[in-house]
């Protein structure tokens, strides 16, 4: 369950004081990533992605809405946009037809990058910065979205087709006979033939305004919106010819 300490009606007589608190104070529905707008008792869905406040054209990879979303719990992370830094805290809100997301966002460029601090200083610590928002949603081997990602997403793109009426293709990738290349030629191997793989399967995947991601070992995930299945399919079979016609050279 949400946080019992906030509700809409609680909600509703605190949003002044909150934005003076916070600076951006606003009611997200994380499927949708669209933001609310509070008339009298009602929640209304408004033209604004959630997203476009950081100057982007589609969604956070790091979306901390959804995780609030699916864990029912309070989430914050640091995002960096137009030169300045922000700590935005998510935190489930139940109405009363469905779960939100109260996103409270401060600025806190001053308080993290000080005065007389060198540019090359500032550009390190954002560089840190995006890093660790990456490290967060990416697979460290093949630079896929992690398992943490998936979870997060799928359960997304899955109500968002429901809702939208639109298909949604999903394909496991699995390496046949993995471990007799691990058994034969060594992990480091191994470890190159998963990230050469990887490197297919991302091409692919956005050719369909799709994703993938690395489920676990030698599985892998394809997420394609708004595909049929026989578009899936078809795109499975050229990864799958690809993949067969792909040589992989590693060393000697």
């Amino acid at each position: 369950m949400p946080e019992k300490s906030i509700t809409m009606d609680l909600l509703k007589n605190n949003m002044e004081i909150l934005g003076k608190i916070y600076g951006t104070v606003r009611i997200i529905d994380p499927v949708n990533k669209r933001v609310l707008e509070l008339e009298g008792n009602k929640l209304k869905a408004s033209r604004r992605s959630c997203y476009n406040f950081l100057c982007r054209e589609e969604a956070c990879t790091n979306c901390i809405s959804i995780r609030a979303f699916n864990r029912m719990e309070s989430c914050f992370k640091l995002e960096y946009c137009m030169q300045k830094i922000y700590m935005i805290t998510a935190v489930p809100v139940q109405s009363t037809k469905a779960v939100v997301v109260l996103e409270l966002i401060s600025d806190v460029t001053n308080s993290i990058i000080v005065e007389g601090l060198s540019q090359r200083s500032k550009n390190e610590l954002l560089e840190i910065l995006n890093n660790v928002n990456a490290l967060q949603t990416r697979d460290g081997l093949t630079g896929l979205f992690n398992r943490r990602y998936i979870d997060e997403r799928l359960s997304a793109e899955i109500l968002n087709s429901h809702v939208e009426k639109t298909p949604l293709s999903i394909a496991m990738v699995d390496l046949d006979r993995f471990k007799t290349v691990n058994d034969t030629y060594g992990h480091l191997t191994g470890d190159y033939v998963l990230k050469e793989l990887a490197v297919i399967l991302s091409r692919s995947a956005k050719k369909i305004n799709g994703w993938a991601g690395r489920y676990g070992g030698e599985e892998f995930i394809i997420c394609m919106s708004n595909t049929c299945t026989e578009a899936a399919e078809c795109l499975c079979q050229s990864i799958r010819k690809e993949i067969g016609g792909h040589e992989f050279h590693h060393g000697s």
